[in-house]
């Protein structure tokens, strides 16, 4: 019964660790050398400790076959089947039975390490070994990172479970070694326990939608949460030694008072952060008001344009009307000729076929005409992968990012050049413009050079939003001179993006 429900328990524990990663990072839809290489370390590491542990009569030369065999399973089953997997209708079935597989030895061999060692520091620090592989196989993410929401997870609930440890060795009057081992402390009281530590959890990431919060953590943060899991090591540790000769009611509150303050910081640490996204999404949004705002603002000029043209035609077709009457064909062509060199010179300077972009593109390029900026465009273009509102907010925080630096430069030196391209599901941008100086970087984070510091520099976090929303990739380069960014959507996992572009576009 005990076994049952402890085995059910490190189930429970290890699915709710791979869900809330899986909430964070997007499943691996395509394979490189590095997710092969980490799917053979992981079928190692699954074979030495079935052969060393569970399989010790096992003479070394069928050890050497089996290991053998097993490795080469693996990489025929990868190059072989996996990469001919088009059309084979069996493929998809034997990956799920793979996965699951893979996640049933890990959790198996986590509940058996669980059962001889109610509390183990050394499993904790080696992020439990077979999750950090298994993560970095089947996510968008890297193995690092698969290591710290492993080592934050593992270390916080041991922690708490650490608590439970001390208070039964206090009440019992036992030392570590008589709680911690051998599946002594495996009751169904400590099961149940174990149970309401991962609901908790549970409950907390699912009210709080704490998992791009968490993701933001793990991929700006990462120095500060390996800082965080350590410390909860430590004091695992710490309580592990004040058993080795039995706890007193003294060591009960101590190892009490630390776990709450390590559980309030941690609270306090998740709220904080939890409130900086809620402001960062608030500016975001700012940001995107304002640039459909600024569209509202030109579709009421062109609006007003539009309709004084309209207003103005009737007197137009009067004065020709009246030249042909008189029979003055000469002053009716001179009209003529100077009307259409007003419509030539307020017609579109752009033209893709797509309405919003062009709207943007003629909008902005009349702009940077008052500000003697040169403008360069290069189109072909047949579809965009963003939404018009999302494409508004994209590209005019672009061009207002690219205007701005621009005009810092001395007059003859101020140019944009705007480049896009599609083929078949794949989408480039580049976009380069002059610059007086190279921006400043702080985190990552490129920092205005506006007074108000505070309420500016939102519009490229804006475009890296949108950019991730799509599942698309952005860079930047950038010296004294120039800046240049650009903006991939629809590159397969694993590829270089530009090179997959060019084979793509030659295809």
């Amino acid at each position: 019964m005990v076994l049952a429900l402890h085995t059910l328990s490190i189930c429970f524990g290890t699915g709710l660790n791979v869900w809330i990663f899986s909430k964070m990072f997007p499943k691996k839809e395509n394979w490189c050398w590095k997710e092969i290489l980490c799917e053979v370390i992981l079928g190692i590491l699954f074979l030495l400790i079935i052969l060393q542990i569970f399989v010790k009569n096992m003479s070394t030369a069928v050890k050497g076959v089996f290991f053998f065999a097993w490795i080469s399973g693996i990489l025929f089953y990868r190059y072989g089947v996996e990469n001919n997997k088009k059309g084979n209708k069996y493929a998809a079935v034997l990956n799920s039975v793979i996965l699951y597989l893979e996640f049933g030895l890990s959790a198996g061999l986590l509940m058996w390490n669980a059962w001889t060692s109610y509390i183990s520091v050394p499993a904790i620090m080696l992020g439990n070994i077979f999750m950090p592989f298994f993560l970095f196989r089947y996510f968008q993410c890297s193995w690092f990172q698969g290591y710290l929401w492993t080592l934050l997870y593992e270390a916080t609930v041991e922690i708490i479970k650490g608590t439970y440890m001390v208070y039964i060795g206090g009440v019992e009057s036992r030392t570590i070694l008589e709680v911690n081992v051998s599946g002594r402390l495996q009751t169904v009281d400590a099961v149940v326990f174990g149970f309401v530590i991962y609901a908790a959890i549970g409950a907390l990431v699912c009210y709080f939608k704490l998992c791009p919060i968490l993701k933001k953590a793990l991929c700006e943060h990462k120095r500060f949460i390996l800082l965080l899991a350590l410390t909860e090591c430590y004091l695992l540790d710490f309580f592990t030694d004040l058993g080795k000769d039995g706890f007193d009611s003294g060591d009960i509150v101590q190892v009490l008072i630390i776990t709450i303050i390590v559980v309030v910081a941690l609270l306090m640490l998740v709220v904080g952060m939890f409130k900086r996204s809620v402001e960062a999404e608030k500016r975001l949004l700012d940001v995107r008001n304002d640039a459909v705002e600024q569209q509202y603002v030109e579709l009421r000029r062109a609006y007003e344009q539009n309709r004084c043209l309209i207003h103005d035609e009737k007197h137009r077709m009067q004065y020709i009307e009246e030249c042909l009457a008189h029979r003055d064909i000469e002053r009716a062509s001179a009209f003529l000729r100077e009307y259409r060199e007003k419509l030539q010179a307020n017609a579109r300077r752009a033209w893709t076929g797509l309405p919003t972009l062009d709207f943007i593109i003629n909008m902005k390029s009349r702009r940077m005409e008052e500000l003697a900026i040169a403008f360069r465009l290069s189109a072909e273009v047949d579809s965009v992968p963003f939404s018009d509102a999302d494409l508004v907010v994209l590209l005019g925080n672009l061009f207002d990012n690219a205007m701005e630096a621009a005009q810092r430069c001395p007059m003859g030196q101020r140019s944009i050049e705007l480049q896009m391209k599609s083929a078949n599901a794949m989408f480039l941008l580049i976009m380069e413009n002059t610059s007086a100086s190279a921006p400043s970087q702080k985190k990552g984070r490129f920092l205005t050079s506006k007074a108000e510091k505070e309420n500016h520099g939102w519009g490229i976090e804006s475009i890296r939003h949108i950019v991730q929303k799509y599942g698309g990739e952005i860079d930047f380069s950038y010296d004294a001179s120039k800046f240049r960014v650009w903006i991939m959507v629809g590159c397969t996992d694993g590829e270089n993006p530009e090179m997959a572009f060019k084979e793509t576009s030659a295809k």
